[in-house]
């Protein structure tokens, strides 16, 4: 170990006298505390190296103010993420509002259609609402569609039977607008009209059919058609004034029909087209003299509308029943026209009444030939008075309507 005297530098005096050791330095008592956490803050956010902090002016350049300790460095702690605003799905608006307001077909059908959508736009999409206004509008809208499905077809109904009646309610002389249809059917509901307009259908008779069950549809119809042939022929005294588009229409009750009212059968007038004026008349729709001739004459045109079809050599026995029937109604008319005076209607029912002394001559001889060729030559000058025989003019004078002529087979 080295010696003083072996110090480099070092004197005698020095090594005589050394300088007394230097007093030991007092025993701390205060230790400063530990720094605050937000110096570890500062620490951790100090700015990297030749980065001046904030506040303090460039280099070369006077400082400002001394900073307090920390300086601003300790409000540098990132701020928490800010909450964006949720968005609200128009589609579920709109499917919400127009669900509100479904009573009519569109308006339902948009609101569904747009809640399905907003629904399928919605999915994986947190930051948009709506979810709850699109299931409302769907819901809304389904419940509209059913309402409306179980009111509209009845609404519908009620619309389209506006203004008619059911056709089993028509009154006697009742005139309606509807005709049959394509298979000779009439509507189950009609339009009531005025007779004296147009109309296609007129009710002439209510007939009467057998009581207790019902008897089905094939038994139900023949009852009503021979009913209303009858009453046809009770009703209308001058059926040749019937139009040839009209036609006798039997309306057979149907099993339904049975059921609210049972036994009855209706008759109807019907035509393919439009007419005016009814059908109806019983004798109080005639004067006397009118009734006087129609009964005269009815049994004599029923007889000759009666006429066979084919020729007398064919059918020779219905040809001789078929001129008796004339004769015996040529016979009847002469009778009951004999009530009038001679000058009555101008003389036309005393010329009527002449000609139908050469019809049931002319009848009676055909009606006895046994012949063959004198039936056929019988027949032929039967047909020749038919030819010459017109009431129009008889008609005309009496005030009775047209007549549909009678022509004879050729």
């Amino acid at each position: 170990m080295a010696s003083v005297a072996d110090e480099p530098g070092g004197t005698a005096a020095d090594r005589e006298d050394p300088q007394p050791a230097p007093p030991a330095p007092a025993p701390v008592t205060d230790v400063p505390a530990p720094p605050a956490p937000a110096a570890v803050v500062r620490t951790l956010h100090a700015p990297p190296a030749g980065v001046p902090r904030p506040g303090t002016p460039p280099y070369g350049q006077g400082g400002g103010p001394a900073q307090p300790y920390g300086g601003p460095w300790r409000q540098t702690a990132a701020p928490p993420p800010q909450q964006q605003k949720q968005q609200m799905s128009g589609q579920a608006v709109a499917s919400f509002a127009l669900g509100m307001f479904g009573f009519a077909v569109v308006t339902w059908a948009a609101g569904l259609a747009l809640g399905i959508v907003a629904l399928l736009r919605l999915r994986g999409r947190p930051e948009v609402r709506g979810r709850g206004l699109a299931v409302t509008g769907i819901v809304l809208s389904c419940g509209w569609a059913v309402v409306l499905a179980l009111t509209v077809p009845s609404l519908i109904g009620r619309a389209a039977d506006a203004g008619t009646v059911p056709v089993v309610e028509v009154g006697p002389g009742g005139c309606f607008e509807e005709g049959p249809d394509s298979g000779g059917r009439l509507p189950r509901r009609v339009t009531p009209a005025p007779c004296d307009g147009p109309h296609r259908g007129e009710l002439f008779a209510v007939v009467p059919l057998a009581g207790g069950p019902y008897p089905g549809a094939d038994a139900a119809g023949r009852a009503t058609a021979t009913g209303c042939t009858a009453r046809h022929g009770q009703l209308d005294l001058d059926p040749r004034s019937l139009p040839a588009a009209v036609r006798v229409l039997p309306y057979p009750p149907t099993r339904a029909d049975w059921a609210a009212v049972p036994g009855w059968g209706l008759c109807f007038y019907v035509s393919d087209e439009p007419r005016t004026g009814g059908l109806r008349r019983d004798r109080t729709a005639y004067t006397e003299d009118q009734l006087t001739w129609l009964t005269a004459t009815r049994p004599l045109f029923a007889a000759l509308s009666a006429e066979p079809a084919g020729s007398a050599a064919e059918k020779p026995e219905e040809y001789r029943r078929w001129a008796h029937d004339v004769s015996d109604g040529a016979a009847r008319a002469r009778a009951g026209l004999g009530v009038f005076p001679a000058d009555r209607a101008g003389g036309l029912i005393a010329e009527f009444r002449t000609r139908l002394d050469a019809l049931q001559r002319h009848a009676a001889a055909a009606a006895v030939a046994a012949d063959p060729a004198l039936l056929t030559t019988a027949v032929a000058t039967l047909r020749t008075d038919l030819g010459a025989l017109s009431d129009a003019p008889s008609r005309t004078a009496l005030g009775l309507p047209p007549a549909v002529p009678l022509q004879a087979r050729s």
